[in-house]
């Protein structure tokens, strides 16, 4: 017992190094870092092509056979996550550090909320189709109305990978000046489940069904800290980056759950495939320490109060805004024109992210644990044909050394 309280209090002595927020942050080298969260996403509309807040899905437009419209189906879907989201990262040198994130999808629920607006004068009914009056006639061909889906319990996300390396850390100018600079390369494995194609609300757990974050990328940040005039209390930090996303291929519906509305293969083709277009954009973050705490002279610092300031601050706010430029993303299959109302969707847009973090490091009280909690937000400041999703995540971190 005694060695394993020993071996915990050499672990602390290390987060110093760790502590501050940023973009260029590594661990020391031999650390391991396990962060397991919770996110919790709720999204409900979209910025279309001028900008402006619209549904998810746009209206669908049935006609009668042979005769005039029956009304156009309006969805107003909405969509929920909850993953569970597990980081480990290790440190290769003080300077290199290597993450694998693996996203575990809790559940996934889908309202579509359908609403009906009548079409053209029916003769046959002297009147225009109801809503009772399309669904009765869908069911007589075959199409239930669709319903609420519920999926996705348990699921594997594509997992991420992230190589990290503060290239500034061996230059004088560079530490004398507050100043460090990282690149980093992160990827995608192809893991996570397509949605189900015969099921016309369900949701999958890849990357680009988060359209988070690419397959491959690059970022390269700086950062700046201010340890001597404002006593380590404010952090800058900028960020640009460049994600692609691979083309990847998909099962065509055939409509066997719902035939008048995914009856597609017989002139798309068995597969299509989507080649998303690339994220490239910036970001700029600002790390502020309102409040360091005591320092105690607990058993994590072997009861010397001297060391247990140059612990964790006790509270730390960052606050982050992000502008990513969306590529067109390409639809490729045996219908141009299927391609292309698909395509109209994804055409070239932008997302605004602000995103705020709330950090209670517990290491000077004793208590070797750093929950944390965040909201990231895209509808507050419009963008273009990108989705207005909104995220809440609470999780907590833990470190490691075993040698």
């Amino acid at each position: 017992m005694r060695r394993r309280w020993s071996l915990l209090a050499l672990l602390i002595v290390l987060l110093p190094h760790i502590a501050w927020a940023g973009f260029t942050e590594t661990l020391p080298q031999g650390t391991f870092l396990l962060d397991l969260s919770y996110i919790m996403s709720q999204l409900d509309s979209r910025w279309d092509n001028q900008g402006h807040r619209a549904p998810l899905i746009d209206p669908i437009e049935r006609f009668e056979p042979g005769a005039g419209k029956q009304g156009v189906l309006t969805p107003r879907a909405e969509v929920s996550f909850g993953i569970l989201a597990a980081q480990l990262n290790y440190g290769i040198l003080d300077n290199l550090v290597f993450g694998v994130g693996v996203p575990i999808v809790l559940y996934t629920k889908v309202k579509p909320n359908l609403e009906w607006s009548p079409g053209d004068y029916q003769w046959m009914l002297g009147r225009s189709y109801s809503e009772s009056d399309f669904w009765q006639w869908a069911a007589s061909m075959g199409q239930p109305k669709p319903g609420d889906w519920n999926g996705n319990h348990g699921v594997l996300g594509d997992i991420q990978l992230g190589l990290r390396w503060r290239f500034t850390d061996g230059y004088e100018w560079w530490r004398q000046t507050g100043l460090s600079m990282s690149v980093m390369l992160m990827g995608a494995l192809p893991t996570g489940r397509q949605a189900d194609p015969e099921e016309l609300v369900s949701v999958g757990t890849t990357s680009w069904d988060f359209n988070s974050n690419g397959d491959l990328g690059v970022h390269v940040s700086l950062d700046k800290s201010f340890q001597q005039s404002l006593d380590g209390r404010l952090v800058l930090g900028v960020d640009a980056f460049y994600e692609a996303l691979l083309p990847h291929r998909y099962v065509t519906p055939t409509g066997k759950k719902n035939p008048l509305l995914l009856d597609c293969r017989p002139y798309v083709g068995k597969y299509y495939t989507i080649n998303g277009g690339d994220f490239m954009g910036g970001a700029f973050q600002i790390d502020v320490v309102p409040w360091k705490g005591p320092a105690l002279a607990t058993w994590l610092v072997k009861h010397d109060a001297a060391r247990a300031e140059s612990l964790p601050p006790l509270l730390t706010l960052s606050f982050r805004y992000t502008y990513v430029h969306l590529n067109q993303t390409d639809w490729q299959s045996d219908s141009a024109i299927w391609d292309w109302e698909h395509e109209k969707l994804w055409r070239p847009g932008y997302k605004n992210f602000l995103w705020g973090q709330a950090t209670i490091s517990l290491l000077r009280l004793g208590v070797p644990l750093q929950p944390y909690v965040s909201y990231r937000n895209l509808t507050w400041i419009p963008g273009r044909n990108s989705r207005a999703a909104n995220v809440l995540t609470a999780g907590s971190r833990f470190l490691m050394k075993f040698w």
